[in-house]
């Protein structure tokens, strides 16, 4: 079967060619004592292959990365999160 062509993506051949990924980026918020103040944050990535066959394939998350948000600083484009090495 193949796809209609699209202008934004100008592909017209086989869909099941094409490798559909879904991107999953947040921070999450951690704590190791029970004190105040004493949450951490991460941020976290993960991925999921869209166009598995299967259901169950495609429902799994792959670990992409976890870095502390310290890491990260407001030094981006618009001010957005840039990773500081």
């Amino acid at each position: 079967m193949a796809a209609r062509s699209h202008a934004d993506v100008n592909y017209s051949g086989r869909l099941s060619d094409v490798l559909a990924i879904g991107l999953h980026y947040d921070g999450v918020q951690y704590t190791s004592t029970n004190r105040a103040g004493g949450a951490k944050s991460v941020k976290v990535a993960s991925m999921n292959i869209m166009s598995a066959r299967d259901s169950t394939k495609k429902a799994v998350r792959i670990p992409l990365f976890v870095a502390k948000k310290a890491r990260f600083c407001k030094c981006g484009w618009s001010h957005s999160e840039s990773f500081v090495f």
